[in-house]
C-alpha cells in the first residue's frame, strides 16, 4: 500500500509548526505528534494515510491548528493508546536484537503498562518503575526494561522520549546500584534465592551406572552438563574442540559472547563415551524437540541448527522450551513432585537424584538438572586441583561475569576455605 501522506511529510520539513504529521507502520491512519511537548500523540483516525484527500486534509489542519492546541481546534481527533498501538512493533524490534528468554519478561512488563493505562509522563513513569523496591531484583528488571524502550523509541523517532531520557537512566541505575551494594549482604542474598543440590563426582557415577542403560541419552546429557557446567539448552549448540574442550557459542545461548570451557572430570568422557557419542545425542536432541534460530541482521531469516551462518549470525528463540524439553525427560522434578502430573508420566522419567543441599542443614534434596551447572562452578573453586584458575576465568568458561559468578554461583561457598585452599595450593613461580 503506498503512503500518499509522504509528499506532505516532505513539505513540513520546511515549517516550524507545533503539530507535525506522521504516520506507523502498523497502523493504516494519520497521526500528529506536539513537537512542543514532545509528549503528546492523536489519531486523525478516520483520516487514512493512503488516501491523497485524507493526507490534504490532514496537512490543511496542520497549518490552520499552528501553534494552539490542537484537541480545542478540532473535535474528530481521539486519543491514542500508545502501548496498545506500539505493542506490536515493540516485540518486533525486540525479537529482532534479543533472545527468547530474554524477551519474556519485557514483554510482560509492556503488557503491564497498557493493561494499567499508565501515562507517558516523567511522573507517571517514576511512580510505576518505583512500586518496586530500589536495589531489588524486580525494580533492575523495570529498569532494564525503560531502556529497551528507550532504545525502540530512538530508532522511531531519533531521539529518546522525553517522559524517560537518559540522564534520568542514569539516575535511576545509580540509585539502584547504591541500595544494592547497602542491601546484598550474604544472607539476604541466600534468603533470595533457594539453595542448590551439589552433587558429588562419587554420587554422579553411582547415578549414571544404575540408569545408563535404561536411559542412555538422558545420562548423556546429565553428564555433560556436570562435567562442563552447562545450561540445559546449550546441549543443542556445543561444539566439541581438541583436548576435551567445548565452544559455546554466544548470541544462540544466554551468553553474550562465544566461550570456551574445559571438563571437570576428564575421566568421564571414555567411561561414559561423551565424546564418541557426542554427535549421535546432539542429534538426537535436535530432532525431538528444534531450535528455533532467527537472524539478527535480515528480518524474516531463519537457520537450522547446523547451517554456519546460525553460529554467526543467529539469534535462538525458543532456548526456554529447549531447557524444559530436558528437565522433563531427564531428573524430571516437577513429575515426582507435581501431584496434578499423571502416574504415567512420573513412572516414565528418570528416577530423582538426592543430593546435600547447600544451605548447611543436613538433608537431602532432588537435584535439578541446573543444580548440576552450581555443581561445576563449587567444584572449580572447592577441588585443590583447580585451585590455580582465577575465578575470572571460571566465570568466563561458564558465560556469565564475576559478579554473577560470586553472587550466584558461590553463594553458598564456604569462603574462607577457598581462600585457605588457595593459599596451601599455590606455585611460586621461580621458586628453588
Amino acid at each position: 500500500m503506498t503512503d500518499s501522506l509522504d509528499t506532505f511529510l516532505n513539505f513540513q520539513k520546511d515549517f516550524s509548526y507545533r503539530w507535525k504529521l506522521f504516520k506507523r507502520s502498523n497502523s493504516p491512519y494519520i497521526y500528529v505528534r506536539d513537537s512542543f511537548e514532545g509528549e503528546e500523540r492523536i489519531t486523525l483516525k478516520p483520516l487514512r494515510k493512503d488516501d491523497v484527500t485524507n493526507c490534504q486534509t490532514a496537512w490543511t489542519m496542520v497549518q490552520e491548528t499552528k501553534d494552539n492546541n490542537w484537541s480545542d481546534k478540532q473535535q474528530i481527533v481521539e486519543k491514542d493508546s500508545y502501548w496498545k498501538s506500539n505493542e506490536a512493533d515493540f516485540t518486533n524490534f525486540l525479537k529482532s536484537k534479543n533472545k527468547e528468554s530474554t524477551n519474556i519478561e519485557y514483554f510482560s512488563l509492556w503488557r503491564n503498562l497498557k493493561r494499567n493505562e499508565i501515562k507517558r509522563t516523567s511522573k507517571a513513569i517514576h511512580k510505576w518503575l518505583w512500586e518496586k523496591t530500589c536495589g531489588s531484583k524486580p525494580f533492575q528488571k523495570r529498569l532494564d526494561f525503560l531502556k529497551q524502550v528507550q532504545i525502540y523509541i530512538r530508532k522511531d523517532e531519533g531521539k529518546y522520549p522525553s517522559w524517560f531520557t537518559e540522564d534520568e537512566y542514569i539516575t535511576q541505575r545509580g540509585m539502584h546500584n547504591e541500595y544494592r551494594k547497602m542491601g546484598t549482604a550474604k544472607k539476604k542474598k541466600k534468603e533470595l534465592h533457594p539453595p542448590r543440590a551439589i552433587v558429588s563426582k562419587e554420587q554422579m557415577e553411582d547415578y549414571l551406572d544404575a540408569n545408563i542403560d535404561e536411559f542412555p541419552w538422558q545420562c548423556w546429557c546429565l553428564a555433560m552438563m556436570m562435567n562442563y557446567g552447562l545450561r540445559n539448552h546449550e546441549l543443542w549448540y556445543a561444539k566439541p574442540l581438541k583436548n576435551l574442550f567445548l565452544l559455546i557459542p554466544g548470541r544462540l545461548t544466554k551468553s553474550p559472547e562465544d566461550h570456551k570451557v574445559w571438563p571437570a572430570f576428564a575421566d568421564w568422557d571414555k567411561k561414559y563415551d561423551l565424546m564418541r557419542d557426542f554427535q549421535k545425542h546432539q542429534k538426537h536432541l535436535r530432532s525431538k524437540c528444534r531450535p528455533k534460530i532467527t537472524s539478527a541482521t535480515q528480518d524474516g531469516v531463519t537457520y537450522q541448527v547446523e547451517d554456519k551462518a546460525a553460529y554467526d549470525n543467529g539469534i535462538g528463540q525458543n532456548n526456554s522450551q529447549l531447557g524444559e524439553y530436558i528437565t522433563r525427560n531427564t531428573l524430571g522434578v516437577s513429575f515426582h513432585t507435581n501431584a496434578v502430573r499423571t502416574t504415567k508420566l512420573r513412572n516414565t522419567c528418570m528416577p530423582p537424584l538426592l543430593a546435600k543441599t547447600t544451605d548447611g542443614l543436613d538433608r537431602l534434596i532432588e537435584a535439578k538438572p541446573y543444580d548440576l551447572r552450581h555443581t561445576w562452578a563449587v567444584t572449580m573453586h572447592s577441588e585443590p586441583a583447580f585451585s590455580n584458575i582465577p575465578i575470572e576465568q571460571c566465570a568466563a568458561a561458564m558465560g556469565h561475569g564475576v559478579g554473577v559468578h560470586k553472587d550466584k554461583y558461590l553463594l553458598w561457598a564456604d569462603n574462607e576455605k577457598l581462600e585457605d585452599q588457595f593459599i596451601e595450593n599455590w606455585k611460586h613461580p621461580f621458586a628453588p
